[in-house]
């Protein structure tokens, strides 16, 4: 199958309608927060969730960078981590309270799957001041994920959470902030300030780095 003026072609049909979007930007997503664009939404959703991944996570009890998956480790079981991420949540700790979110989001730890858990626990983490929590929901309410669970697209308070994280001086909040004031979203689009926010935060990571 070919189409138009393309010389690309294609054995299935579904294959060639696919590709035609790309030409006519027809149902296009586009992720505002890094501008990768997507034929499906399913595809959108994906990759938007990946934003709310951390490329490394931190033991528990040695608080260790460990870029393996989540689970049992050589030195700290699932069970007894997730034992002591609860303990340090119940004592208003804001960081265990991050983890919790993650690890009822993706069920990690042999911990059930729960949303609204998770939820709970990253909403504590924001009324504490957090900023990677503030982050999480920023993104979340400016991409407009988990609506089917009932979380409420708001860019206004997705901007808002990016912009205090931001002024805790959060790499990655300032990095989102920038595309928000890009794409106008939740804020006035702002070339100019979306620029300088960007500069920002690639000054903030080389600080940041060893």
């Amino acid at each position: 199958f070919q189409g138009g003026a393309c010389p690309r072609r294609f054995n299935v049909r579904s294959s060639l309608h696919r590709h035609i979007r790309l030409h006519t930007g027809f149902e296009l997503s586009n992720c505002t927060m890094c501008d990768k664009r997507f034929i499906e939404r399913p595809q959108y959703l994906k990759h938007a969730l990946g934003h709310l991944s951390s490329p490394a996570f931190r033991c528990a009890y040695c608080l260790a960078t460990r870029n393996s998956e989540v689970g049992d480790t050589p030195h700290v079981n699932a069970h007894e981590t997730f034992k002591f991420l609860r303990m340090r949540a119940q004592k208003d700790d804001p960081g265990a309270m991050c983890v919790l979110f993650e690890v009822y989001r993706e069920g990690l730890f042999n911990a059930t799957r729960n949303l609204p858990t998770a939820f709970f626990w990253l909403r504590r983490a924001v009324k504490l001041g957090n900023a990677r929590a503030m982050v999480y929901l920023g993104l979340i309410k400016c991409l407009g994920l988990f609506q089917e669970f009932g979380e409420l697209p708001d860019r206004d308070l997705g901007a808002i959470l990016l912009s205090r994280a931001a002024s805790n001086h959060s790499v990655e909040a300032t990095r989102y902030l920038s595309q928000c004031y890009k794409h106008g979203i939740g804020v006035p689009h702002d070339q100019k300030l979306a620029e300088e926010l960007k500069s920002s935060a690639f000054a903030l990571e080389a600080e940041h780095q060893p």
